[in-house]
């Protein structure tokens, strides 16, 4: 996997959070271009792969940060994935990844965005947010996302494999509580989780 060094910028469908700490030793670099530091949404920062294996089967999974530095319970503000960004993974399979670094399979995730209610000052949300498989009455920012896999190897032919897909609501403390240990908005934010059983209800569905 590698980023593009084009316009079209390589990002993990999963959003992490960047927040600040000491820089150590061996961390990576935090520094950037100037012109993409006026974009924070396609301001990228990490990007994490890591294999997986289920009944026989190997994953490679990603996740890459954007927005640096900004803490997602902070409010009032809502970050979201901007829909003028391509946002793609790009997978270089066997000798390619050492000898060129051309991709065989690119991953483009688009995001939509929509309000609602427009006619409120509460831009985001309108109560507590339930978790559930649909947008929960009260989530009035909502963003949903097309995944496309681009194989390279034939043509650069393009497959849909999903389209609609909700993405989790902002956490937002007690508007958004079953992020937080014992789902009250209060507390910490939950440990990390190793079976997707587990997971709150936001990102579960």
């Amino acid at each position: 996997m590698f980023i593009s060094p084009t316009s079209r910028l390589a990002i993990g469908a999963i959003l992490v959070w960047q927040v600040a700490a000491p820089v150590q030793g061996f961390a990576s670099s935090h520094m950037d271009a100037p012109l993409i530091s006026l974009d924070d949404a396609a301001n990228t920062t990490d990007v994490y792969a890591f294999k997986s294996r289920s009944e026989g089967s190997a994953y490679l999974s990603t996740a890459l940060s954007v927005y640096p530095f900004e803490e997602p319970g902070v409010g009032p503000n809502n970050y979201r994935f901007d829909p003028k960004v391509d946002y793609e993974i790009h997978v270089a399979l066997g000798q390619n990844h050492i000898n060129s670094g051309t991709p065989d399979i690119s991953y483009r995730f688009e995001f939509t965005t929509g309000i609602k209610n427009p006619n409120t000052i509460l831009q985001a949300y309108l109560g507590v947010v339930e978790p559930g498989r649909n947008f929960s009455a009260n989530q009035n920012l909502r963003q949903t996302y097309k995944v496309t896999k681009i194989d390279h190897r034939i043509g650069d032919i393009e497959t849909v494999l999903g389209d609609h897909i909700m993405v989790p609501p902002n956490n937002q403390g007690r508007v958004t509580p079953n992020y937080n240990r014992f789902q009250n908005g209060d507390r910490i934010a939950r440990e990390g989780v190793s079976n997707s059983d587990n997971l709150d209800g936001y990102t579960k569905n």
